[in-house]
């Protein structure tokens, strides 16, 4: 075997054992994140979703896969990725601060039964803190997906929130967080919909 063949081999048992790791972590708290989502589509709320730097990649799947399918053909569910909109994006970050990027389209959009789902990979999570104070302000409660330097965002969650952190930090977060939206998008397309069997 050559080396560079053994170490992709090891990497790969490596990613396999973390994500079953995080399945025995977090699989629980995915389902009260399931009627968290459920409860907030069945009231006419929306779901805001932001991620920052490679976790956008995360919040624009799980957009795409409520307002299209996860895996059966259904009704749209509302869902808007916050991180997104370069143009935006940008003139928020020039003009004042990239700190208020999400914070101030969810002061704009955010009402009464909306829900905040934020991902976080790591730290420089200043974007996701102020998007959870936004959020708190409107009145949401906020599903953050986070990791294990993630103590600024997880410092601002209260009862009404949950956290489904991975037991690790960087590409392995995201890998597991993208296993996890799959997960989740499966159980609120049965729970609403029922199963395709």
């Amino acid at each position: 075997m050559s080396e560079e063949l053994a170490l992709l081999t090891q990497r790969t048992v490596d990613t396999i054992e973390h994500l079953q790791e995080t399945a025995d972590q977090t699989l629980e708290r995915l389902l009260v994140a399931n009627q968290l989502l459920c409860d907030t589509f069945l009231h006419d709320g929306k779901v805001l979703v932001c991620g920052h730097g490679p976790s956008a990649a995360s919040a624009q799947l799980l957009c795409s896969y409520l307002l299209h399918r996860y895996a059966m053909d259904r009704p749209a569910l509302p869902a808007i990725n916050l991180s997104n909109n370069s143009a935006l994006i940008s003139q928020i970050g020039v003009e004042t601060g990239i700190n208020d990027i999400f914070a101030k389209p969810i002061q704009a959009l955010a009402q009464t039964h909306d829900l905040l789902v934020v991902f976080n990979h790591g730290a420089r999570a200043g974007s996701l803190v102020q998007a959870i104070q936004a959020a708190h302000n409107r009145g949401l409660s906020v599903l953050a997906f986070s990791c294990q330097t993630s103590e600024d965002v997880v410092s601002l969650l209260t009862p009404d929130d949950l956290e489904i952190a991975v037991p690790a930090a960087g590409s392995m977060a995201i890998e597991a967080h993208i296993m996890l939206v799959h997960r989740l998008c499966e159980l609120v397309d049965r729970t609403i919909f029922g199963s395709e069997d």
